[in-house]
């Protein structure tokens, strides 16, 4: 698995097992993370929008690797998660990284443009607002669905041109489904459900799942 360059540096259960917060039930592997973290690309002084807080890891990583000079910008639904994150960013020192509660989908047009952008949550689509954001040459890496059908995407580094986006390479893997408020429910996806059962437990069926 692919290691985000000077990883050491950022404390990871300092954020996943904070000691006053607890452990963070909604946050992604930290081997996805690195990963992922990696094929972005990042450098010193790069403007980065990152989608789906977490416990705020993530966006240490990204702190540390645009370095002073650079800035994060990380958004979630969840007040919880950005209230947190920020707090404990702030206990750390750090200074380039803020984090907003909003839809992410939209992206964040006050700090734009950015020259990266990572989700940590897979949209229906690869929002236009997200391309708009960004400068030409930027890199995206998000889950994006390969077929109308639950739960099935894969992992694309996106490069935006001048003649619009243009996917580059994918690999395995999957996160989160977007969605306008925070998550509470798990055990059924919230897009192409044809039908869906609660009792005597959670199921669904999808009828795009017979192609």
């Amino acid at each position: 698995m692919p290691s985000v360059p000077d990883a050491a540096a950022v404390p990871e259960r300092y954020y996943t097992h904070n000691a006053d917060r607890g452990p963070t039930d909604n946050r992604s592997n930290p081997a996805a993370i690195h990963r992922e973290l990696t094929t972005l690309s990042v450098a010193e002084g790069m403007r980065i929008l990152e989608i789906g807080t977490g416990s705020g890891y993530s966006g240490a990583l990204l702190s540390h690797l645009v370095g002073d000079n650079g800035r994060v910008t990380s958004l979630d639904v969840d007040p919880y998660m950005t209230r947190w994150a920020n707090l404990l960013h702030h206990r750390r020192g750090l200074t380039n990284i803020r984090c907003h509660t909003a839809d992410g989908t939209a992206g964040h047009p006050e700090r734009a443009p950015y020259d990266r952008l990572v989700a940590w949550c897979a949209p229906p689509l690869l929002p236009q607002a997200w391309v708009n954001q960004l400068t030409v040459g930027a890199t995206i890496v998000a889950a994006l669905p390969i077929a109308d059908v639950p739960k099935v995407t894969a992992v694309a580094r996106v490069t935006v041109g001048v003649g619009g986006p243009r996917v580059e390479d994918v690999s395995h893997g999957g996160y989160i489904e977007t969605g306008n408020s925070p998550r509470v429910d798990f055990d059924v996806p919230l897009r192409w459900v044809d039908w869906e059962n609660r009792i005597p437990a959670p199921s669904w069926i999808s009828t795009a799942w017979r192609e």
